[in-house]
């Protein structure tokens, strides 16, 4: 994986995170930071923590943010950054950083399809083991009836 890789392919904000890290690594107080292009996706507004209606990327660090919810932030406070937890980005959200796509969507729609089947397995597992047990208490109860 090449971790160079900007989230959207845009060289611009490529070379815009490249000078980002070159200004952060010389700064000895960073301990952590989240790598560039690491495409790490979560279905929920990092301000609000409500599932995401219009997802919008962050050209900047690649981070996904409500497009109402940022764009209000934006317009009450200019000086709003990335509030996700070690993001490189030092820089202030403008509106022309922020960008909607359909991939954005379709990841979307396949994590909320990925966590629907994922609960109703462990839902059809739950009703597995609770008739695994009944079946049990059954099988004690004829035992000690004989």
């Amino acid at each position: 994986m090449d971790f160079n890789h900007n989230v959207d392919g845009d060289l611009t904000s490529h070379l815009d995170t490249t000078k980002l890290l070159k200004e952060m690594s010389d700064d000895d107080d960073v301990v952590s930071m989240e790598l560039p292009g690491v495409n790490i996706f979560s279905p929920y507004d990092p301000w609000t923590k409500a599932l995401l209606r219009n997802p919008v990327r962050n050209t900047v660090c690649g981070h996904i943010y409500d497009r109402d919810v940022v764009h209000g932030l934006i317009k009450n406070n200019p000086g709003i950054r990335c509030p996700v937890a070690g993001c490189a980005n030092r820089t202030y959200i403008h509106p022309a950083h922020l960008i909607e796509g359909a991939e954005i969507k379709q990841q979307m729609l396949q994590l909320i399809i990925q966590d629907a089947l994922t609960d109703s397995q462990e839902l059809s597992s739950d009703d597995e083991d609770t008739n695994r047990e009944d079946n049990t208490d059954e099988v004690k109860k004829d035992a000690d009836d004989d």
